[in-house]
């Protein structure tokens, strides 16, 4: 379990008789506080996660090239969870190393909703959302961004199909 636990920082209020209770659980299944609490979060654990949650979790994963615990389950709302699978399969599937080439946001969204038309996605996002997602998927694939004239530019990459 220890291999999952990411930093974290909880702020519990608990009465006396409550961590008393959650003492005496913890010791029964031998485990301390940290890992009783860790567990009581854990949306494996819980049952939050169907089979359709754990697809989109391992499409995201193909295509970024991480695990599903990593970095998105602040995202874990169906509906951005979708959304954000969409943008990492766009990413995935769409752009591609380019030294020296540079994509705009602006490129990007357009790209992007030229996509989904051409695969029929609905579930449209806002322009603002796939421009926070975006950003997230280039951290997480290491894509180097700077900021010329407040436009964000993706460096060292381009759209697939303009090659």
């Amino acid at each position: 379990m220890a291999r999952h636990i990411r930093s974290a920082q909880l702020n519990l209020r608990v009465t006396p008789r409550m961590k008393q209770r959650m003492g005496a659980l913890a010791m029964e299944r031998k485990l301390s506080m940290t890992e009783l609490l860790v567990r009581a979060f854990d949306v494996y654990a819980l049952g939050l996660l169907t089979p359709r949650h754990q697809d989109l979790l391992n499409l995201i994963s193909e295509n970024l090239g991480v695990t599903p615990a990593g970095a998105f389950f602040e995202r874990i709302l169906e509906d951005q969870l979708l959304a954000f699978a969409r943008v990492a399969h766009f990413f995935g599937r769409e752009i591609e190393e380019s030294p020296g080439a540079r994509l705009t946001q602006a490129e990007l969204w357009a790209a992007y909703q030229e996509w989904c038309l051409l695969h029929r996605l609905g579930g449209r996002i806002s322009p603002d959302n796939f421009k926070a997602m975006a950003l997230l998927v280039c951290r997480i694939k290491k894509i180097a961004m700077r900021v010329r004239d407040n436009k964000v530019v993706c460096v060292d990459v381009r759209l697939r199909h303009t090659a």
